[in-house]
């Protein structure tokens, strides 16, 4: 018996360290934005993705392509010449044992909860977009085909593409950390410059990428599939990852210290999980599933500031933007409600707002030649349009659910607007989420409730 109390003491000691460790706020990792992540996220979406090239046979400055590459290089320029603003502004991420232990408890739940869909077939639409996320792997090894030895072909053509994909994963890993060793910012941005325009006339000689969706999202992804395989769990566990997230930044926000608080603001962590419209959205491959977890996020952030939007803020839903263009009514809504705010409180404007229009530019000009003009041009009434817009959605209502939803969403508007803190960032909310859902989408594309 004696000789067994050393390794008792020894396991209570061992747990109660573990204990100590996974549930402890001292920083694991620390991690500091600025304006250089932003620059290579441009060499990403209008580089390695070349979103926004149009004609194979041209170079990358003629036509339509020398706009979108004009704006691209204004805005690149524009963030080296704010730099230190911008840096001001952006966030220090921190991340803690208890925050790792929080999100595997909500990935864990939101696992077993789904456990039975997400092994799913890919279908329609999610097939396009998880080919998107492999689709340099998938060209490069059709153009390079001959050059292949057939023996390696003639191998599970899923592992083929996943080294092809671990190679390009590792090139890419490599160049950004070592562009990111380079302490002048000048040099920095020259660097980035050459690299994006590069790798964008490489890209609109290969395969141009006029498609209207940001490839953004595709990253997160072609990270995923290329590290863990092309399986369909896989890209299912990817969008729930992201749920799991969200619901941990939830948790994390307004937990208090006393237990019963805790449990209630777990217990409405897990609705993001749980109501079944969103619980379906995790487990999809959709990039509409961005704009939910962006304005969740920023909403989240919104009620903890009460209302106040703050420069920060703007900055990150501007980024957001190449998540999913759609957020941009997210941003106009918080670009006027800060302005009002700011005139309000100080009497002057800062220089925010021409930084936000500028990291945004280059989608927006793209998105105009691509979308919005053959939008307007396509119509020959367009007020015919939009009341097709608004009878579709209406129809929706006729469903118990679409019934469901439009009920909670009238109250929660007159409620947000009825509290004088809530009031201005909820009117230009809905005023913006109608002008882009009813006014500018085409028609047909609202028969479902967004």
């Amino acid at each position: 018996m004696q000789d067994s109390q050393p390794l008792n003491y020894l396991g209570r000691f061992s747990r109660t360290n573990l204990q100590r460790i996974m549930l402890s706020d001292r920083d694991l990792l620390t991690a500091k934005i600025d304006h250089r992540y932003i620059v290579t996220g441009f060499w990403i979406v209008f580089g390695v993705y070349g979103w926004g090239t149009f004609d194979a046979s041209s170079n990358i400055f003629s036509q339509n392509d020398l706009v979108v590459s004009a704006s691209i290089l204004l805005t690149i320029l524009s963030l080296h010449f704010f730099r230190f603003k911008i840096n001001e502004y952006l966030p220090t991420i921190r991340i803690s044992p208890r925050l790792i232990s929080s999100f595997c408890l909500f990935f864990s739940i939101a696992t077993i909860l789904n456990v039975n869909f997400l092994n799913y077939d890919l279908t329609g639409d999610e097939l396009f977009y998880a080919r998107q996320s492999q689709i340099h792997s998938l060209e490069l090894i059709s153009a390079l085909r001959r050059e292949i030895p057939s023996f390696l072909l003639d191998i599970n053509s899923k592992y083929v593409f996943q080294f092809v994909s671990l190679i390009l994963l590792l090139i890419a890993a490599i160049y950004v950390k070592l562009i990111f060793k380079v302490r002048s910012d000048s040099i920095f941005v020259g660097i980035s410059l050459i690299s994006l325009l590069v790798t964008r006339q490489l890209i609109q000689e290969f395969n141009p990428n006029n498609h209207v969706l940001s490839p953004l999202p595709s990253v997160w992804y072609f990270f995923t599939s290329t590290v863990f395989g092309y399986h369909t769990i896989i890209y299912r566990v990817s969008t729930l990852t992201l749920y799991a997230l969200l619901a941990t930044a939830l948790y994390k926000w307004y937990k208090g210290s006393s237990p019963v608080s805790k449990i209630v603001t777990g217990l409405t962590a897990l609705l993001l999980i749980t109501v079944p419209l969103v619980s379906q959205m995790s487990i999809s491959v959709e990039p509409a599933n961005w704009t939910f977890l962006v304005i969740v996020f920023f909403l989240l952030v919104l009620i903890r500031n009460e209302y106040r939007i703050s420069e920060t803020s703007i900055l990150l839903v501007s980024a957001s933007f190449y998540l999913r263009m759609n957020v941009g009514f997210l941003l106009a809504a918080a670009l006027l409600t800060h302005l009002i705010q700011s005139r309000r409180a100080h009497g002057r404007v800062g220089s925010i707002y021409f930084i936000s229009i500028l990291i945004v530019l280059p989608g927006m000009v793209f998105t105009y030649i691509n979308r919005i003009s053959v939008r307007i041009s396509s119509e020959n009434n367009f007020l015919e349009a939009v009341t097709s817009n608004l009878t579709n959605t209406l129809v929706t209502t006729q469903k118990a659910s679409g019934l469901t939803y439009l009920v909670f969403s009238i109250l929660s508007a007159f409620f947000l607007i009825a509290m004088s803190r809530s009031r201005l960032f909820a009117f230009f909310y809905l005023l913006f989420a109608f002008l882009l859902f009813q006014v500018l989408q085409f028609p047909n594309l609202s028969s479902y409730v967004k």
